[in-house]
């Protein structure tokens, strides 16, 4: 989850929280999503990777993140 909250790197974020979202794919881990504070991090999380993803800049076919060009 630490990449998911520090990094700047979309491609990052999204690695990490695919991660997360493997480990704890499974109904039966609900409880272990309560005690580690899963779903308040993954929401405050929302807003930057939102931010991130308006950043991307789509020329030509092209994917270019402007938030690593800052």
């Amino acid at each position: 989850m630490e990449a998911a909250t520090s990094s700047k790197e979309l491609w990052l974020v999204a690695e990490a929280l695919d991660s997360v979202m493997d480990v704890f794919a499974d109904d039966g881990n609900n409880e272990h999503l309560k005690e580690l504070g899963v779903i308040p991090t993954l929401q405050n999380i929302l807003p930057q990777l939102k931010t991130m993803v308006r950043s991307l800049n789509y020329q030509g076919g092209i994917c270019q993140n402007n938030m690593s060009q800052a």
